[in-house]
């Protein structure tokens, strides 16, 4: 009796790891739609790197942008440039976190965005929506207080390699939202709970040895 108990146990676990897994690939590639906006790609370019989008429906996502280079066309160079690349883009999530975020520069900015985003696109547009500067910046805040939770849970959207003589440039674009947060934190409770033969999510990188040409990545595995 205890055995079919636990094997019925062991499969519903696995069903709730592979029903999450699957919601998290689908607000993965949302975050990927989203981050290739032109608006989004448009302020990844400023010094910044960083963009933040308040949705409607009280949620939110954060992209960053960082850039590492690599001399030699090598495997170990080539990682080594992704890994800046990300703690680079990383780093401009945190200082915007806890140095601009409340600007007022930002919070105009941000306001702007939220009411385009809240009024929707086409014949479903309401330019009479209102957007108040006091809610956003109460988010906003609500957001930065949550920034360490927030790097903690980026994940790679895309790696770019830009050749140069025998070296180059990498750039890697991270993101992350309410969602995907949430949903990462479902999938590593079922597979702590038992779901063992899920599986894993695997890692963007540079791409290593071989001719040394401009090429872009955009993660294809599960979150």
């Amino acid at each position: 009796m205890k055995t079919k108990l636990l094997s019925v146990l062991l499969i519903v676990l696995g069903l709730t790891s592979l029903n999450a897994q699957d919601s998290s690939a689908k607000e993965k590639a949302d975050l990927k739609n989203a981050a290739s906006t032109p608006e989004v790609q448009e302020e990844l370019e400023t010094p910044d790197g960083v963009s933040i989008e308040l949705l409607p429906d009280g949620g939110w996502r954060v992209f960053g942008k960082g850039t590492g280079t690599y001399d030699l066309n090598d495997a170990d160079e080539i990682r080594q440039g992704t890994k800046d690349a990300e703690l680079r883009a990383k780093a401009a999530i945190s200082k915007f976190m806890s140095e601009k975020i409340k600007s007022d520069e930002s919070v105009t900015n941000i306001s702007k965005k939220t009411k385009r985003l809240s009024s929707g696109v086409g014949e479903k547009s309401d330019p009479s929506v209102e957007v108040s500067k006091t809610d956003v910046q109460v988010r906003l805040e609500q957001l930065s207080s949550r920034s360490d939770a927030i790097l903690a849970g980026v994940i790679t959207l895309e790696t770019k390699r830009s050749p140069k003589g025998s070296g180059g440039t990498i750039s890697v674009v991270l993101g992350v939202s309410t969602k995907s947060l949430a949903l990462a934190g479902r999938v590593g409770q079922a597979m702590k709970d038992g779901g063992k033969n899920t599986p894993s999510s695997g890692k963007m990188g540079g791409a290593s040895g071989g001719e040394n040409k401009a090429e872009v990545k955009k993660a294809k595995t599960e979150f």
